[in-house]
């Protein structure tokens, strides 16, 4: 596996396992590989591709409930669970996820952003807090 790949490739890679997992009709494989290249997306700004997915999520989430009821990830098993589908859930994180890189844009273009906020690759680059040593530390 390669370990430089970019978040460009790995929305592409989880896009290509998520077709993988729904032919295989693995549904709650393709579920994740779909929230993963929504979080790809999203570290991306791409509208583009979180408007993909909240698709293919909303595609596959009809195509369950119109195909597969018995299967756990339907609506109407979930629904009896008292539980809203995961592909709904994930529709939604979409829809808000696209509100969230318009609202920038606009916030951005209106000059209240002076530059571009640090991207989520450049905080995941060091430690978010340091923790204390403490093979030093007295019983």
């Amino acid at each position: 596996m390669a370990a430089d790949l970019t978040v460009s490739e790995l929305y592409d890679s989880f896009l290509g396992t998520y077709e993988a997992a729904r032919a295989a009709g693995v549904i709650a494989s393709a579920y994740h590989a779909l929230a993963g290249a929504l979080h790809c997306a999203d570290a991306l700004d791409d509208e583009a591709g979180v408007k993909q997915v909240k698709s293919l999520a909303e595609r596959l989430r009809a195509a369950l409930d119109r195909t597969a009821l018995a299967d756990r990830l339907s609506a109407e098993p979930e629904m009896a669970r008292g539980q809203s589908s995961v592909f709904v859930t994930l529709a939604i994180q979409a829809e808000s996820i696209l509100v969230r890189l318009r609202a920038g844009r606009t916030a951005t273009a209106a000059g209240y952003f002076p530059s571009r906020p640090a991207s989520a690759r450049s905080l995941m680059a060091g430690p978010l807090i340091t923790l204390p040593n403490r093979s030093n530390r007295e019983p």
